[in-house]
């Protein structure tokens, strides 16, 4: 079964994703919603950082439980089950996408473009849409987890994943004082900042730690969170606040920042887990909705931007009125592609690969 609570988590990440790439001709257009907008917009790239600790927590996740079945990974078929949820749907939206800007008359992506994002080296290469480059920095990760599963399992039998809370730590320190020292010396661009994974891989480490802690030390983890929720609630919006003050650009922000983000979306992961009663909010019609949300995240990421491009050329919101319609196209439109594409190509996948390639974990994808 999958988990309500962490579905909607997927929600709010990709309507934070959204938020962020809101079309100008929507934001830029004065009206009593621009504050909320502005606000929306300024946040909005976060939901990319909770998206990072979601799936360092769920992949590795994947393979933890595997070893505590099996006590082996088959590391063969993690990777064929990632490649089917991640590259059909991928490869579609870059095709679709491309014949999109041909039938608008817009120029070609060049090859080296295209290399790029086949290849899932688009935050370090060239690239034709600019918020994939989140989806290569999950890819190299899951080789990391993956080769690094092994790694422990042949070189440490007894307890083969404990080293990885020191490891995951000492890395987050060394990536951070990098990231801090490259932050203050060099000026802001997103090629150079906000993608390279060496940058940003903390964030999905930080997931894993906190799978770790899930997994082999479930019942002490839960008595701490259950025992000082509040305190680890107030924690994580003290830890989140500082997007409200620093923009991106900042420097303080795309170093100390990301760690912060991290950390803010670790702790309000750590509260949904231990906290909510899944039975009760399966009973509750809007968190039933975000969770529906949450189950088409992937394709709704991958679709809302060609939406966003679409809008701002053929669509002009005129009175505050004709605001909040757009905004509800935005964000309708850009769900329901989603939704659609993965109901035409994600989807059917998945199911295929479930019969042809069983999950060992026990756990949903």
């Amino acid at each position: 079964m999958r988990s309500i609570s962490l579905d909607i988590l997927r929600a709010i990440a990709v309507l934070l994703v959204l938020g962020a790439h809101i079309p100008d001709s929507i934001y830029f257009t004065k009206n009593p919603l621009s504050p909320l907008l502005s606000c929306w917009m300024r946040c909005g790239w976060t939901g990319v950082d909770l998206f990072f600790v979601l799936s360092g927590f769920l992949v590795s996740g994947l393979l933890f439980k595997e070893y505590q079945n099996y006590q082996t990974v088959d590391l063969k078929k993690f990777f064929i089950r990632r490649g089917l949820k991640i590259y059909p749907a991928f490869y579609a939206f870059l095709a679709l996408s491309t014949i999109i800007l041909w039938i608008e008359g817009r120029p070609l992506p060049s090859v080296k473009c295209f290399l790029g994002e086949i290849f899932y080296i688009q935050n370090y290469y060239s690239h034709i849409w600019e918020h994939t480059w989140s989806l290569a920095v999950e890819e190299q990760f899951y080789l990391l987890i993956g080769f690094l599963t092994v790694y422990l399992l042949k070189t440490r039998k007894n307890s083969p994943f404990s080293s990885l809370v020191p490891l995951s730590i000492t890395t987050c320190v060394i990536i951070l004082f990098f990231r801090t020292m490259h932050a203050y010396a060099l000026p802001y661009t997103h090629q150079t900042h906000l993608f390279p994974t060496h940058f940003r891989l903390d964030s999905l480490l930080f997931g894993v730690l906190l799978s770790y802690l899930h997994h082999f030390r479930r019942d002490k983890t839960q008595e701490w969170v259950r025992k000082n929720k509040g305190i680890l609630f107030l924690a994580s919006v003290t830890l989140l606040a500082p997007v409200f003050r620093w923009s991106l650009f900042d420097p303080f922000m795309h170093s100390f920042g990301f760690t912060f983000l991290y950390l803010g979306y670790g702790g309000i992961l750590l509260l949904t887990v231990y906290c909510i009663d899944e039975k009760r909010i399966a009973n509750n019609k809007l968190a039933m909705g975000m969770a529906n949300i949450g189950v088409y995240s992937y394709s709704i990421y991958l679709w809302h931007i060609v939406f966003a491009r679409l809008y701002n050329y053929h669509i002009i919101p005129g009175n505050s009125f004709s605001i909040c319609v757009g905004i509800f196209i935005y964000i309708a439109g850009s769900i329901s592609a989603g939704i659609i594409m993965a109901s035409i190509i994600e989807m059917p996948v998945l199911n295929l690969r479930n019969k042809l390639f069983p999950s060992r974990s026990g756990l949903p994808a």
